[in-house]
């Protein structure tokens, strides 16, 4: 998927998740398997109950975390192409 800072996310409905300690788990039926995120993916996690753009999402987390630019974006297209594979988030991608 061609994600990109514009794009808009959201988490599915799919999932059955739970926060349990500093990480979200969930089981997805559609893909029949399990899913764990850690600390930080956990936080976008919670940060797209309602849609948000990447650029919004990296705004938060240099905000939040002390990481360069250019790896934040890099590790939160990463994290949000993979969940959107599993079909674990909704994306409505902008050019």
């Amino acid at each position: 998927m061609n994600l990109n800072l514009k794009s808009i996310v959201s988490r599915s409905s799919a999932p059955v998740w739970a926060h349990i300690d500093d990480e979200v788990v969930m089981m997805s039926l559609k893909q029949n398997g399990y899913f764990g995120l850690d600390d930080i993916g956990s936080r976008v996690w919670f940060l797209i109950s309602e849609p948000i753009t990447i650029a919004e999402l990296h705004t938060h987390l240099m905000e939040e975390y002390e990481v360069d630019a250019k790896t934040c974006e890099t590790d939160l297209l990463n994290l949000l192409n993979s969940l959107a594979e599993q079909n674990l988030i909704e994306v409505n991608l902008r050019e």
